[in-house]
């Protein structure tokens, strides 16, 4: 019964290894997707910046405010 009782004990420890390979895979992989979107965003972001303010005299003043900060 001891030795049934470890086998299981080591194969559910196996089980439970491959699963938490397989999540950090997956949440690496997950992780860089966002991180090339926040650049992508980011990106916009400044050029949407650069934008209003070289057209700032041409904008409402609330919308030139939020850019230059």
């Amino acid at each position: 019964r001891n030795n049934l009782a470890i086998r299981k004990c080591r194969e559910k420890a196996k089980l439970k290894q491959v699963e938490m390979e397989n999540r950090l895979q997956y949440l690496e992989s997950e992780n860089m997707q966002l991180k090339g979107k926040l650049d992508n965003v980011t990106k916009q972001l400044e050029l949407l910046k650069d934008f209003v303010i070289s057209n700032g005299a041409n904008l409402p003043e609330n919308i030139a405010k939020v850019a230059k900060s």
